[in-house]
């Protein structure tokens, strides 16, 4: 995969590795090849030797630096050992997706291998760089390119869209991603005044994720109450985050945002349960999410789009899912959110760690994700 920890600007895909590996490792051994850099960084990591196997992370991994990297070196590295399974993270990585599968299917076309495209198959997906993914889709497609290989979906919807873009007959298993336990401390959980929320957006900040959007439709259609809104992820995009930095200064006086830049994770954890209400994530499209599910360990209910498998949340009093295509939709989430008066807020946040503890952090979960290599 193209990072891995202890970097952590990648998001999600970092996060559902690195879990998984941890959960499984008495069942398993892992040996995890990545970059020695965290994404958009030019430094490597410190006081991690490049290009040899370190025991860290309940695996072994080997952090290969910029200039050593080749065909050749990924060659070798697949073939030292006897492996029973090769697993690849994305599905348009060049370097630790679409180089490892192509020497796989020339030179060891016995070695099973699973791909988890991490929602990238996904309508809103497909959207950004249309064109460009439609190509490499059916080219993939025309030469077989991931013939005899298992898809890893996360849900049974993607699961449903993997089979509809490669076919009935395309071997997937499903499996969520693993979460760890939850440590939710109500007794540290921020105030909640009616008229007044603190929100935050978790994630890489792209086209994608959407958050002009979001911006857009404050300058458009003025929700009310005070509102904080701060945003944490690495830039993918300098002209997009110029494009937000530009909405910013656009904002009605009662509406406060600001892009902080990333943050480690577990910094964010205590950050988000003191200093936050509520995440607003309008993404495009998504096959799970960590930054939602992290939020409700977090106690923080969710305004997210309905581009994303957590659906009906007004309902269970975990959030509310607005329609991208209708913005007073999201206004609408928000004016609600800002509302909620301390005792409804309480009630709320506590729903969210019971849905987490239940739905997103158990057995079963662990347990299909160990049939993946099985």
């Amino acid at each position: 995969m193209d990072w891995f920890l202890p970097g952590y600007k990648a998001g999600g895909p970092i996060r559902s590795v690195a879990n998984m590996v941890r959960a499984l490792s008495e069942d398993f051994d892992f040996y995890v090849v990545t970059r020695n850099t965290d994404l958009s960084d030019d430094k490597p990591y410190r006081e991690i030797e490049p290009n040899k196997w370190h025991a860290k992370y309940s695996a072994h991994v080997y952090y290969l630096s910029t200039d050593n990297y080749s065909k050749d070196k990924i060659k070798k590295l697949i073939g030292e050992r006897n492996y029973d399974v090769m697993y690849l993270n994305s599905l348009y990585s060049s370097q630790y997706t679409l180089t490892p599968l192509r020497i796989r299917n020339k030179h060891f076309p016995d070695l099973k291998t699973v791909l988890a495209p991490r929602g990238m198959l996904g309508e809103g997906a497909l959207q950004t760089k249309s064109l460009k993914k439609s190509v490499f889709i059916k080219t993939t497609k025309l030469f077989r390119f991931f013939k005899s290989i298992t898809w890893h979906a996360t849900t049974e919807d993607e699961k449903i869209t993997i089979s509809k873009i490669f076919g009935p007959n395309a071997k997937i298993i499903v499996g969520a991603p693993i979460s760890k336990p939850s440590k939710f401390d109500a007794t540290n959980k921020i105030n909640k005044y009616a008229g007044a929320a603190r929100f935050f957006f978790i994630g890489r900040v792209s086209e994608h994720k959407n958050i002009s959007y979001a911006l857009d439709c404050f300058i458009k259609h003025k929700p009310k109450g005070e509102i904080l809104f701060d945003i944490f992820g690495a830039a993918e995009d300098p002209k997009y985050l110029q494009k937000i930095e530009s909405q910013i200064k656009q904002l009605p006086c009662n509406i406060k945002v600001s892009y902080k830049g990333p943050m480690p994770n577990e910094e964010l954890k205590t950050k988000l349960q003191a200093e936050y209400h509520f995440m607003l994530f309008p993404t495009k499209g998504e096959s799970f999410s960590h930054s939602i599910v992290d939020s409700w360990n977090s106690g923080c209910p969710v305004l997210i789009s309905d581009q994303t498998p957590w659906l009906d949340l007004k309902y269970k009093s975990i959030g509310w899912n607005f329609d991208l295509r209708d913005p007073i939709s999201l206004i609408g989430s928000i004016n609600q959110a800002v509302n909620l008066n301390q005792e409804t807020y309480n009630n709320w946040s506590n729903s969210c760690v019971r849905f987490y503890n239940k739905n997103v952090c158990n057995e079963e979960i662990i347990n299909n994700n160990k049939l993946i290599f099985e």
